[in-house]
């Protein structure tokens, strides 16, 4: 735990506090303070922000649980400090950021307080977490990728570089060494309840294996999902699903998950239960999105625009990807129209 006094907090911030676990105030020595700490938190506002003035109530509790994970927090007002809001590249407001040893991480999640802690506790962590579970305890568990060293210690060219990419991928990916005895090592990623073993030959580099498996092949939707996914030049195939029940969601995870990559170029996920028909129909612009749909916005911008295939009882697969081909074809019509289009 870093252990700050108040006359720190005094030279470094420019502002008197009176316990170590106050949300400070920065100033302009901000970028002192990143470079000579660990873990800095900071949130940058606008006092005029309606969204910065819901935040403040939570934001100046989490200086006692910040202090226990050995984080400094604190706020920037960006009206007054233009210089540091340009300097770290802050376009909206509220942004949170958490430096680690100066390298600045954004936080995209829930601005209620457990969340932030939960996040600020990853992005602090350790980028290579020790594992002593099991490989099929993992694969059991079938929670988000987690990519896995097999290996008798940490002085080989294999982990430094397995090291390295844990580093610059916390806390968004998943790096966990497993100690073994034999003297062999290796690279997995356990997903979508299977393991599958980094090979130099097929993924041309360990960053670009990181970068292929990062995530699940058939996640649930979220809006970044979809946004990362067209502005990447992929088409996003969406299927909203009844319920966990629903059978038919079984047709488009196994096309989602083929190694063999039946319809490449697609990106997919479901959504399922009634809480994800309002962002779907936003993504849509609609407002009738049912259950049984697979929707596919194409490469580029969510605009509004789709094609759309009805899933029953009777489909098979064979007649999913020959609809996902005939969209990469140029054969399916695009539905919907921009809510931003000119009259």
């Amino acid at each position: 735990m870093i252990l700050i006094s108040s006359l720190f907090f005094l030279v470094c911030t420019g502002k008197e506090t009176e316990n170590r676990n106050d949300v400070v105030e920065f100033d302009g020595n901000l970028v002192n303070l990143i470079k000579q700490n660990d873990f800095v938190l900071s949130s940058f506002y606008a006092p005029w922000c309606g969204h910065c003035k819901a935040l403040k109530p939570t934001w100046e509790k989490l200086g006692p649980r910040m202090a226990e994970l050995g984080i400094i927090i604190g706020q920037v007002d960006c009206t007054e400090h233009t210089d540091i809001a340009a300097r770290y590249a802050v376009r909206g407001f509220p942004t949170i950021k958490l430096f680690r040893r100066g390298r600045a991480i954004d936080y995209e999640g829930m601005r209620d307080a457990d969340s932030i802690v939960a996040w600020a506790q990853k992005a602090s962590g350790p980028a290579v977490r020790s594992s002593a579970r099991l490989i099929n305890d993992l694969i059991a568990i079938n929670g988000d990728p987690m990519f896995i060293y097999n290996g008798p210690d940490t002085k080989s060219s294999l982990y430094t570089e397995f090291a390295l990419l844990a580093e610059e991928n916390l806390p968004n990916i998943l790096f966990a060494r497993n100690k073994t005895l034999s003297d062999e090592e290796s690279v997995s990623v356990i997903k979508d309840e299977g393991i599958f073993h980094f090979k130099l030959e097929e993924a041309g580099s360990m960053a670009d294996f990181v970068s292929g498996e990062r995530f699940s092949s058939f996640p649930s939707l979220t809006g970044k999902l979809a946004r990362d996914s067209v502005e990447g030049g992929k088409f996003f195939a969406l299927y909203v699903a009844q319920d966990e029940k629903d059978v038919r969601t079984h047709l488009v995870k196994s096309i989602a998950r083929d190694r063999s990559k039946p319809a490449p170029g697609f990106a997919f996920s479901h959504a399922t239960g009634s809480q994800f028909l309002r962002l779907v129909n936003h993504m849509t612009s609609r407002k009738d999105v049912g259950a049984g749909e697979l929707l596919v916005l194409p490469p580029g911008s969510i605009n509004g625009r789709f094609y759309r295939f009805d899933i029953d009882a009777e489909t098979t697969r064979e007649e999913i990807i020959r609809f996902l081909l005939d969209i990469q074809n140029g054969k399916e019509e695009l539905l919907g129209e921009s809510p931003f289009q000119e009259p």
